[in-house]
């Protein structure tokens, strides 16, 4: 269950002011923090998952089912840090999304995570992860070289796919 017991919070940046005068106002950007969501409520993908271009649900309990991501055609920004994604995790095909942040997650393995996520979103430009147990840092324990490793995984992998 959640605590969203109605929506609070939506920000509207209208690009066209004619939509505004419809029934459903045109929505760019909505966040879902701190809701303690572990699904996406349908009549938030009804009413928002034509237009939505930046999705916030950070700090939730989202975790391997993220297939309800698919019905957000238009995201080029997700945000899901501090959820329970592991390197298990596979993402619906989001051929729009560029930039996704990961912070603070499970996620322990680069490899086959990377792989598939490459392929589920093909055209991302920005990943974020640290936090994570694959991205090693003086912040969780890591050393310098536990960096450089990771660093230079990453970008093979990146490279590779």
């Amino acid at each position: 269950m959640t605590s969203l017991g109605r929506l609070i919070f939506v920000d509207i940046h209208c690009r066209h002011p004619k939509s505004l005068s419809s029934d459903k106002p045109s929505v760019d950007s909505l966040s879902l923090a701190f809701e303690n969501l572990f699904y996406m409520p349908f009549d938030i993908i009804e009413n928002y998952g034509n237009t939505l271009h930046t999705l916030d649900i950070s700090h939730n309990k989202f975790s391997r089912n993220l297939q309800f991501l698919a019905e957000f055609e238009n995201l080029t920004s997700l945000n899901l840090d501090h959820n329970n994604i592991d390197d298990h995790t596979v993402f619906p095909h989001m051929p729009k999304l560029q930039l996704l942040w990961l912070n603070h997650n499970n996620i322990e393995e680069l490899y086959p995570f990377i792989k598939n996520l490459h392929e589920s979103v093909p055209n991302l430009r920005y990943l974020c992860l640290m936090g994570n147990k694959a991205a090693p840092s003086y912040l969780n324990g890591g050393t310098f070289y536990d960096y450089l490793q990771y660093r230079y995984e990453h970008l093979e992998q990146l490279e590779r796919y």
